[in-house]
Order: C-alpha cells, then structure tokens, then sequence
C-alpha cells in the first residue's frame, strides 16, 4: 500500500463503524470507507489526494456528491472525519 494511504488507513481503522477497503493495485491503488450513512474514496493524484464524497455507503447507486483534489494527507484526514 502506498505509504501515505497507509497513513490514512491507520488513522482511520480505530474507528468505530467505518469499513475501510483498499482497493485496486500499483498506481490505480485508492481507500474506499464507507460508515452506514456516507462512503468516501481516497487515490493518489499528481501534488496530492483525489476524494470522491458520497451521501450513502451504496457504490453503485449514483454519482458522488462532490469531489475534490487535497493537498496532503492531513487534509484528506480533516475531510474525511467531517463527512463520515
């Protein structure tokens, strides 16, 4: 796993109600989170993080509700703890 998903992922899987998987392979490599509400998915994106937010945990459902590429991955940590 590419070291600043692991960081991700690690700060993440204390906690309680979220499914964390990861999810492809190499450079196409990304998070999927999901709690009983809301999902999220984290990839790499060249200078940073591309999150793709979701209202439910149901993937295939629809189109996320927004996206946005971050910077770092403290900034993904921040997003991610608002949204799910």
């Amino acid at each position: 796993m590419n070291s600043d998903l692991l960081q991700i992922h690690e700060y993440l899987r204390d906690r309680e109600g979220l499914r964390i998987d990861l999810r492809g392979a190499g450079r196409s490599e990304f998070l999927y989170v999901r709690s009983p509400d809301r999902a999220a998915e984290i990839s790499r994106a060249e200078g940073g993080f591309f999150v793709e937010f979701w209202d439910n945990a149901d993937e295939e459902s629809h189109e996320p509700v927004r996206s946005e590429i971050v910077e770092s991955a403290s900034v993904v940590k921040n997003r991610l703890t608002e949204w799910l």
